[in-house]
C-alpha cells in the first residue's frame, strides 16, 4: 500500500532549532496526523474508539484493513460492514459483519438482520453455516448448524477426545468413528429411556464375518466368547443367507416372542408359525443318529409327546412315560402299543384290544385274495359290529352274531371240528309266581304262550314250571340264567318277543335268578355245574341216573328205570348222601 505521507524524521527536520516551517511544513505535519472528523477515527468523551466505514451503500463498506507490511498489495485481513453474496454484484450485498481474506474471499459473516454465521459464506443457511468450498445445487434454509464442503464419506466434521485418540466425524453421508486409534467403536447412545430412533432404511454392510451385518455386544452377561449377530451374505453367485446366530454356549438361545403370528412364505399367517411355500415344506435335520420334534402343553414337559425319527428310518410317537407307542417302519409295517417289539404285519397292536365305536364303529377286512380295488360285495368284504348290545359279523348282511347273555347265532349251520365243546341251552319264559334260579328243575308247563324267535320264528319258547313229580315225563332241562324279557313286536308272527336285557341291565341283576314272567335259560344237553337233588330220598353216587322228583324244582336218584323212561334227566357227575344241594350232572333228556 502506498502511503503519501511524511515519516517522523521528516516532519521532525522542520521543526528544528532556528529552522523555520513553511506553510507548507505544517500541511505535511496536519496531513501525517489523524483526523477525528475526516479520517472516519474519532475518540468521544465516555465513548469507545469508532470506526466508520468508508464507501457508499453499494461499495463493500470497509472498515478495517490489516495489513503484515505496508509494502503488501492487499490487506491480509479485511472487516467489512455490507460484503457481497456475488463479488462482482453490487446488488447481492448483505449487511453484517464480515472478514475476508487477501483475494477478498468471506471468512467469517455475521449477518445484522438474521443473526446467522456463515464460515466461508455471505449467505449463511442457519445459526451457523460452514461452507469450506464453493457451492453448486439447491440448499435449504433455516437450519441451526449446516455445513457443506467437498469432503469423503469419512472426511468431514470431527469431535475428539482432547488425546487424540478416538472420537466420532461426520462425512457427506457418514457418521465414522474417528482418531488415532487403529480400531475404534462407534456408539449411538440415548438418554434415559429413550430410544435411538431411524427414520428410514437401516442397510447394514453385507458379509459373513463379524465386521458385518449386525454384532450385538460381546458377553452380556460375562464370561467369554458370547456373541450374537444378523449377517447377509452370497453363498455362491446370487444364492445369498440372511444369518442369525448365537455362539459359543449350548444354552444360548434364539427366541422368537410375537402378538401375533410369524409368517414365512406369507405377509397374512393364520397361525403362530405359517410356513407357506411349494411340496418340500421345510427339513429338521439332525446331526445325531435319531432326530424328534417335542410338542408341549401348559402341563409341562412331563406331559409332552414327541414325533421321532429312530435308526433305520422308523417313524416313532414317544409319548411320557409310555415311550414309542406308534411306530412305522420302512417297510410299511405299523406296530402300536409295546415299544419293544417288531410288527410283523401291516398292523400289530400289542397290549389292549383295539376299539372302534359311533355310528360307524366296527372292522371292516377283505379276502386274502382281493387285492384291487374296494368291493362292498357279499363274500368279498366282512365287517364286525355292534349294534343293540349284539356283536355281529356282516357281509351284505349280518351272517353271525352273539348277544350280551353269550348265545350264538347264525345264519347257516354252526359246525365244531373237534365236536361239541359245551352245554346246549334253549330259552323257556317263567310261568311260576315265584322266581326260578340257577339249578332249578323244570318241566313243561301246562299253558303255552306261543313265543318264538329265530329266523322265521323258527324256534318255540316254551312256558316252564318247578317239578314237583316223582317220573315226570314233561321235565324239560335244569335253569342256568336269566336272558331277558317278554316284549310286543311288530316283526313277530306272535306279536310278542324276547328281548335280551341290555349289558347294563345285566350289571344290576342277579343273572342267576329268573323272575316271573321273564325269559331263561335253561340246559337242555350237555355237562351243567349246577343241578338241586334231594339225597333224602335216596343217597345220590356218581353215575346214577336222575329224574324228577315230588320235592319242588329238585331231581332224585332213579330207583326204579321202569318207570323214569322219559322222565330222566341225566347222569349224576357228582355225590350226595343226604339232604338237599347242587351237584354236576351230564345232562341227557331221556
Amino acid at each position: 500500500m502506498d502511503i503519501a505521507k511524511k515519516s517522523r524524521t521528516e516532519l521532525k527536520a522542520y521543526f528544528v532549532k532556528n529552522a523555520i516551517p513553511t506553510e507548507s511544513n505544517f500541511a505535511d505535519l496536519i496531513d501525517a496526523m489523524l483526523n477525528q472528523k475526516e479520517d472516519g477515527l474519532a475518540r468521544t468523551a465516555g465513548n469507545p474508539l469508532s470506526i466508520e466505514a468508508t464507501g457508499d451503500a453499494s461499495s463493500l463498506r470497509k472498515a478495517i484493513n490489516f495489513f503484515e507490511s505496508f509494502a503488501d498489495a492487499n490487506p491480509a485481513w479485511s472487516i467489512s460492514l455490507n460484503p457481497r453474496i456475488q463479488p462482482n454484484d453490487a446488488t447481492s450485498s448483505k449487511p453484517g459483519f464480515s472478514i475476508s481474506d487477501p483475494a477478498g474471499a468471506n471468512r467469517l459473516f455475521i449477518d445484522r438482520s438474521s443473526k446467522n454465521v456463515g464460515i466461508g459464506t455471505v449467505d449463511p443457511k442457519g445459526a451457523l453455516d460452514v461452507q469450506a468450498d464453493p457451492r453448486t445445487g439447491t440448499h435449504p434454509a433455516n437450519r441451526l448448524l449446516y455445513v457443506t464442503g467437498n469432503s469423503q464419506e469419512a472426511d468431514g466434521i470431527e469431535f475428539r477426545h482432547s488425546n487424540g485418540s478416538q472420537g466420532i466425524g461426520f462425512g457427506y453421508n457418514t457418521i465414522y468413528a474417528t482418531g488415532s486409534n487403529a480400531n475404534q467403536d462407534l456408539k449411538l447412545a440415548a438418554r434415559g429411556t429413550g430410544a435411538v430412533t431411524v427414520l428410514g432404511t437401516l442397510t447394514p454392510s453385507a458379509g459373513s464375518t463379524p465386521a458385518s451385518g449386525i454384532m450385538f455386544s460381546e458377553n452380556p452377561g460375562g464370561g467369554a466368547g458370547d456373541a450374537a449377530w444378523i449377517r447377509y451374505y452370497p453363498r455362491t453367485g446370487e444364492a445369498c443367507t440372511l444369518e442369525l446366530g448365537v455362539s459359543n454356549d449350548g444354552d444360548d438361545h434364539i427366541a422368537l416372542m410375537p402378538t401375533g403370528n410369524v409368517g414365512i412364505g406369507t405377509n397374512e399367517p393364520t397361525h403362530k408359525l405359517h410356513v407357506k411355500t411349494g411340496a418340500a415344506v421345510g427339513l429338521f435335520e439332525s446331526t445325531d443318529t435319531q432326530a424328534f420334534l417335542r410338542f408341549s402343553t401348559n402341563e409341562g414337559l412331563g406331559n409332552r409327546v414327541e414325533i421321532c425319527n429312530r435308526p433305520g428310518g422308523r417313524l416313532a410317537l414317544w409319548v411320557a412315560g409310555g415311550g414309542d407307542v406308534f411306530n412305522i417302519y420302512r417297510a410299511g409295517n405299523i406296530g402300536v402299543g409295546n415299544p419293544n417289539f417288531v410288527p410283523q404285519r401291516n398292523l400289530h397292536v400289542e397290549g389292549n384290544e383295539i376299539h372302534s365305536g359311533g355310528a360307524g364303529g366296527g372292522f371292516s377286512f377283505a379276502n386274502r385274495d382281493a387285492n384291487g380295488p374296494f368291493i362292498d360285495a357279499l363274500g368279498k368284504r366282512w365287517v364286525w359290529y355292534s349294534v343293540g348290545g349284539v356283536a355281529r359279523l356282516w357281509s351284505a348282511g349280518d351272517k353271525f352274531w352273539i348277544d350280551v347273555a353269550g348265545n350264538v347265532h347264525a345264519t347257516g349251520l354252526i359246525t365244531g371240528a373237534a365236536g361239541k365243546l359245551g352245554y346246549v341251552m334253549d330259552q323257556f319264559i317263567n310261568s311260576v309266581d315265584d322266581t326260578l334260579e340257577e339249578g332249578d328243575v323244570v318241566v313243561v308247563g301246562s299253558n303255552q304262550a306261543s313265543l318264538y324267535y329265530g329266523t322265521n320264528d323258527g324256534i318255540p319258547i316254551p312256558e316252564v314250571d318247578l317239578t314237583d313229580r316223582a317220573f315226570d315225563t314233561r321235565v324239560c332241562g335244569i335253569v342256568c340264567r336269566v336272558h331277558g324279557t317278554v316284549e310286543p313286536s311288530d316283526t313277530a308272527k306272535s306279536g310278542k318277543e324276547s328281548r335280551a336285557l341290555s349289558p347294563e341291565q345285566l350289571e344290576s341283576v342277579d343273572r342267576t335268578r329268573i323272575e316271573a314272567g321273564q325269559v331263561g335259560y335253561m340246559v337242555t344237553l350237555g355237562a351243567f355245574a349246577h343241578c338241586k337233588v334231594d339225597a333224602d330220598i335216596a343217597p345220590v353216587e356218581v353215575g346214577d341216573l336222575l329224574a324228577s322228583s315230588p320235592t319242588k324244582g329238585h331231581a332224585q336218584k332213579v330207583t326204579n328205570p321202569s318207570k323214569a323212561i322219559g322222565a330222566v334227566i341225566g347222569k349224576a357227575l357228582g355225590s350226595l348222601k343226604s339232604g338237599k344241594g347242587k351237584i354236576p350232572v351230564l345232562v341227557t333228556l331221556h
